[in-house]
């Protein structure tokens, strides 16, 4: 592949018809990637004149994500209308060309009675937000305070707002400098807004503002002569655009209308559907010989949906088309008559285009639609068979079709992998666990996925795409990456962007604060989100908000350490001199836990207190003396190879006594014997798969096969379990019950249970610790597996492998020397190899 495609973009090289709407589910096209404007096409299926199953995004309604196609070509919903799999719906989305879907409603009654169903096609136009046009030539400023990170990868000052140019005005505070570069030849014009007055000092003169807090246009100069200049203010104003013109600029907005306008399609039962101000329309047509369409414009779509009976009715005409601004144009079918123990499907296309290419789009003959439908079941991703392989099935659907548009990155509206439709924006953290879950389905969209959240090496705005918990995920995810692929021209184009990640968070780009909450080396990320291990109600992190933020926890030193490990074995493999640098960092923060941070008391590592001048005072203490850091914050040295060996056989100790943080649901975030632990907590209380991803992976480090078995076995049985009993994919699991809670599609932090499957059930998956690394890797399933490996860590220490094979495997040996093999699995091999080795690895 070539990388350098990805440079400048954040956007996924998807389909323009996918999965990417935030309201309902179903199937949405790109009609607009400039204005980011989206077409929603949404199936309701309903049993006849009862409640009518709407597949709402926002909350739980039935609907399951059920069979995907990696590249979101074809997919499968499956819409419960009688739980569970009585009677419903599977409604699959198969591509006929680039332009064109075909629908198939399969409606399956399994009771005892023939069952009359209802098909509803919902058709809406999504304009994103109420941006405006100039009538001239324009630029926006550039501000020249940013501090190297920008939440959301916002430009510095840049505030999102409807009413400007492009959607984005910028926030220009005194003191601060901003660029424009225009080169316009004219009269120079400022479209801004201004609270009473300001001086607005430019390198070409000084003007004055005068305004009301709203926007107004200011002639600033004639003869303006284009190019670059600077300016500042001695008063807050918000800047929308410099333009150059001889009349004062026009703002205007687009002439869009999501009101549809429709008319009887170029075949029998097909409709045409116009948006005034979209240059190309859509079509639809259906196999089914009742149908009625119906314009709606309400106030609020989903109360007639839910609430009033006249959805049923086409006897009431034109009823819905009240002026609403929320506007939709339904084509129901009804009664689709379905007997007693059978299923029925019903097929419909929908396509975009000119009216002319319509007429070729939607003339595709539903008689080859079973062939289609079987071609494209046939493309749809497969998990490797276990006891497991039900509940993996839809957790890689949900995985792959969380993907929602617009989301708004650096002057872009891409495509993007979100946890789910209730948070349809950018999660760092998150993201890195949804493109690990990603790698073991597709390369291609677990590299696009870590690609959307690095930015250009050299960016003076954003050293990386960060929103929420400053968790580096991504660095953990391009090393599993490395180790899948190998692929050295993926090396060369992610390393300058992980190392420039790396250096803000580490400190050491000047405009970071990560280290200027102590004198001593300690990551510190307060400045950046409350939340600093993704915990929101971490105890200690908890009462730490809003007045003590003098402490400092573990878990962004540890991540800053473990990333340096990685990053350095990876800089090794590119032949550069970055060695000691991040052996600095790695020896300077592992000492500032060792001398600072350690409790012997407790047996875990604490937050660390600070004076008003930045010198460490002690552990951060609960009010009833213990240390607060109780939990996986202060086990988090142990993940970096901080630790003493005394250190270390007392936290895994902690970690696997049912005392402290193990339970039948997995490792608990908090120590169960701590004081300021509850059973009715978000995390606390709770227990999530990405801490378990992290210790299961720093288990196999440290040679602990047994207990790195133990975490990935209880958390597969946990979510099948989960899985088969609710058909959801939740958030967290409760210690109390084992049961799952919170969102119910979620893919993000629970991704992890696809790389505990796989480690253990895929054929041609061989699974590390972080220490190892590889150079080369091939797989054959009858020939086994050659890898040339460099192992890092101390000399005398063991990390442990697991390889996957379709038949046991006759012999395996490493350096030369033979290595014995454990069954854990039918087909899963443990193994022991030395630390600080190197050498080809065979399995045969």
């Amino acid at each position: 592949m070539n990388y350098s495609t990805l440079a400048g973009t954040h956007d996924l090289s998807l389909p323009e018809w996918g999965p990417f709407g935030k309201r309902f589910f179903g199937i949405s096209h790109i009609a607009d990637h400039r204005r980011g404007t989206r077409f929603d096409f949404t199936v309701i299926p309903a049993i006849y004149r009862r409640q009518l199953a709407v597949p709402d995004a926002l909350r739980p309604a039935g609907y399951l994500p059920w069979s995907v196609s990696p590249d979101l070509k074809n997919y499968c919903y499956r819409q419960q209308l009688e739980w569970k799999d009585r009677i419903y719906c599977d409604v699959s989305f198969a591509e006929i060309d680039a332009h064109s879907r075909l629908v198939a409603c399969e409606c399956v009654n399994h009771s005892e009675l023939d069952t009359d169903f209802a098909l509803h096609f919902l058709s809406s136009l999504v304009p994103n937000g109420k941006p405006l046009n100039c009538s001239a030539p324009y630029a926006k400023p550039h501000l020249l305070s940013g501090n190297g990170l920008v939440f959301d990868c916002l430009k510095p000052g840049e505030v999102r707002m409807d009413g400007v140019a492009d959607g984005s005005a910028y926030r220009l505070k005194p003191g601060e400098k901003t660029e424009i570069s225009i080169p316009a030849h004219g009269t120079l014009w400022l479209r801004a807004a201004v609270e009473g007055k300001a001086l607005l000092r430019t390198s070409s003169g000084t003007f004055e503002l005068c305004g009301d807090g709203a926007f107004q246009t200011y002639r600033l100069m004639e003869n303006f002569t284009g190019g670059k200049f600077f300016a500042e203010t001695d008063s807050e104003l918000k800047i929308d655009v410099f333009a150059v013109a001889d009349q004062e600029p026009e703002f205007f907005s687009d002439a869009l209308s999501p009101r549809p306008e429709f008319s009887e399609g170029p075949l029998p039962d097909s409709r045409i559907i116009r948006y005034p101000g979209l240059p190309h329309v859509y079509g639809v047509r259906w196999d089914f010989p009742d149908a009625f369409t119906r314009r709606y414009a309400v106030d609020d779509f989903n109360s007639i949906l839910l609430y009033k009976d006249g959805v049923h009715m086409p006897h009431l005409g034109t009823w819905g088309d009240w002026g609403g601004k929320d506007c939709h144009l339904d084509i129901f079918l009804q009664p689709v008559r379905v007997e007693a123990g059978a299923s029925r499907t019903v097929y419909a296309i929908v396509a975009d285009g000119s009216e002319a290419e319509l007429a070729e789009r939607l003339a595709f003959p539903f008689q080859r639609a079973p062939e289609l439908c079987r071609a494209a079941r046939n493309s749809h991703h497969r998990i490797p068979e276990s006891p497991m392989s039900f509940s993996q099935e839809r957790m890689s659907s949900v995985v792959l079709t969380n993907v929602v548009y617009p989301t708004y990155v650096e002057g872009q509206f891409v495509r993007h992998h979100a946890p789910g439709r209730c948070w349809n924006s950018l999660y760092t953290w998150d993201s890195g666990f949804i493109g690990l879950g990603l790698m073991e389905i597709d390369t291609l969209r677990a590299v696009e996925n870590l690609n959307a959240y690095t930015t250009d090496p050299g960016n003076p705005d954003n050293a990386f795409v960060l929103h929420g918990t400053p968790v580096p995920v991504q660095i953990y995810l391009f090393f599993e990456l490395w180790n899948r692929t190998c692929d050295r021209a993926l090396l060369e184009y992610f390393y300058p962007r992980l190392k420039q990640y790396y250096n803000y968070l580490a400190g050491h780009d000047p405009r970071s604060t990560t280290r200027r909450g102590s004198r001593e080396p300690m990551i510190r990320t307060w400045d950046y989100f409350y939340n600093t291990g993704g915990w929101d109600d971490y105890p200690p992190q908890h009462a730490a908000h809003p007045g003590h933020l003098s402490v400092i926890p573990c878990v962004g030193t540890s991540h800053v350490i473990r990333c340096a490990k990685m990053l350095r074995m990876l800089a090794a493999e590119l032949g550069t001199d970055d060695a000691e640098y991040y052996d600095a960092d790695i020896r300077d923060l592992s000492a500032s836990l060792q001398q600072y941070a350690w409790d012997a008391e407790s047996g875990y590592f604490g937050y660390v207190d600070h004076d008003g001048e930045g010198n460490p005072t002690g552990i951060y203490r609960h009010s009833s003396g213990v240390n607060f850091n109780m939990g996986l914050d202060g086990v988090m040295p142990l993940e970096a190879g901080a630790v003493t060996p005394e250190q270390a056989e007392l936290l895994w100790e902690r970690l696997a006594s049912p005392e402290h943080c193990w339970s039948d649901a997995g490792l608990s975030t908090v120590d169960r014997s701590a004081p300021y632990y509850r059973t009715d907590g978000y995390w606390n209380g709770c227990v999530w798969m990405p801490y378990q991803w992290f210790f299961w992976k720093t288990a196999l480090n440290d040679g602990r096969s047994g207990f790195a078995w133990r975490i990935a076995e209880t958390a597969l049985r946990l979510w099948e379990r989960e899985v088969r009993a609710s058909y959801a994919c939740y958030e967290q699991f409760s210690i109390s019950s084992g049961r799952g809670c919170g969102w119910h599609h979620f893919s993000a932090l629970s991704a992890p249970v696809l790389n505990f499957h796989a480690a253990y059930y895929a054929p041609g998956t061989l699974t590390s610790g972080y220490d190892v690394l590889r150079r080369s890797f091939t797989y054959d399933a009858e020939s086994g597996m050659t890898t040339e490996l460099v192992i890092g860590g101390e000399s005398g220490m063991k990390t442990t492998l697991i390889a996957v094979l379709p038949a046991a495997p006759v012999s395996a040996e490493y350096a030369g020397v033979p290595v014995p093999l454990r069954k854990r699995t039918e087909h899963a091999f443990e193994f022991d190899l030395p630390k600080a080795s190197s050498g080809i690895l065979r399995i045969r």
